[in-house]
């Protein structure tokens, strides 16, 4: 292919930061790859975006004249297809909600690792910018960082340490059209049980990564804890978010949320294993949990491990019947009221992140 067509044929990067060497390095380490322009604040930057269309804009968030959450508002009613990935050192949490509220696919903290920089310019570069994957991705990407940020789940020096990880891992699941599709699907019916879901998900992820598990063992629990509760789709929305204390028939019900997932999920195409998490989740080691009251040796380890991170996820939440509980005063309720039910090894491991 002549050098002009192999140029013309390459996806359009606009990297934007008042530092000269960051834009350098990484023009550098990406040209060979993609057709990549600069720009040094974001009055530069958006006049390029005027005159040309870009796949992604990788900006910093602290520029003159024009700072990156404005040139991002403003990409936003010009290229509403393209990518943004935003990157600072000194970013306040509010800026990045803001950031990830406009729009932006991903946030990246200063200093960075240039090969993280790289796999995540590959991660959106790989869909097109109209890929209704991508699209899906992006929504639920955006969702899952805005968690990260607002909740409390360690030591956010931890969180930086093993983010990578995770993120690379809810990428690598959420590239499977099925999850994404079911995870909107529960999203559409009611978002707290979609956040919850995707809660689950990340406190099963870092306490993986946290322990540096294989990558196919922190993807596969990932995805049982996105879709442990898919079930409740089927389960009447009414008796779901009612306030009062359920009537026996109502719990039966909710109950039966368990079979409806793990037959979801088979139909789907998932495995036995991650049918199994939406199925198991709720037993308990001593025989007091449903829906068949299978005792330890009759529950795998994946769903062992997610019911640990239900729980855990459930008490710090905000529910219609109660107010939400501190991660302390979570694990010391589980200590207390949950003694021979969960396993209190992943429990050991929950606690000795939260606390550092």
């Amino acid at each position: 292919m002549p050098h002009s067509e192999a140029a013309a044929s390459k996806k359009k990067l606009l990297i934007v930061d008042d530092e000269k060497y960051i834009t350098q390095l990484l023009t550098e380490l990406l040209e060979s790859e993609y057709s990549v322009e600069t720009a040094n604040d974001g009055i530069q930057a958006f006049n390029k975006l005027k005159n040309d269309s870009f796949d992604l804009m990788l900006t910093d968030i602290s520029m003159p004249n024009l700072d990156g959450i404005e040139l991002l508002r403003l990409a936003r009613a010009q290229l509403p297809d393209m990518n943004v990935v935003m990157m600072s050192g000194l970013a306040t949490t509010e800026n990045v909600i803001d950031a990830l509220n406009l729009g932006a696919c991903h946030f990246i903290r200063k200093p960075f690792k240039i090969d993280d920089v790289n796999n995540i310019i590959k991660q959106k570069m790989s869909f097109g910018p109209n890929s209704e994957t991508a699209s899906e991705i992006d929504v639920i990407m955006t969702d899952i960082n805005y968690l990260i940020l607002s909740n409390n789940y360690g030591r956010m020096t931890d969180i930086k340490k093993i983010l990578p990880a995770c993120s690379q891992a809810y990428y690598d699941v959420l590239k499977d059209a099925r999850v994404s599709k079911n995870l909107l699907r529960i999203k559409q019916f009611d978002d707290a049980i979609y956040r919850h879901s995707l809660d689950v998900g990340i406190i099963a992820s870092i306490i993986c990564a946290f322990r540096h598990v294989k990558t196919a063992l922190l993807n596969a629990i990932t995805l049982g804890g996105f879709l442990h509760d898919i079930g409740k789709i089927n389960v009447d929305y009414n008796i779901l978010n009612k306030s009062e204390k359920l009537t026996t028939e109502e719990f039966e019900q909710i109950k039966l949320h368990t079979f409806f997932g793990h037959n979801i999920l088979l139909e789907e195409g998932f495995n036995d294993d991650i049918a199994g998490v939406a199925f198991k989740h709720h037993e308990k080691l001593d025989g007091s949990g449903y829906p068949r009251g299978y005792t330890e040796y009759g529950i795998d380890t994946a769903s062992q491990f997610i019911a640990v991170c239900d729980i855990y996820s459930a008490l710090t939440e905000k529910r219609p019947y109660r107010k939400k509980l501190t991660p302390q005063e979570a694990l010391e309720l589980m200590h207390k009221d949950f003694v021979s039910k969960i396993n209190f090894d992943v429990v050991k491991l929950l606690k000795l992140f939260i606390e550092g």
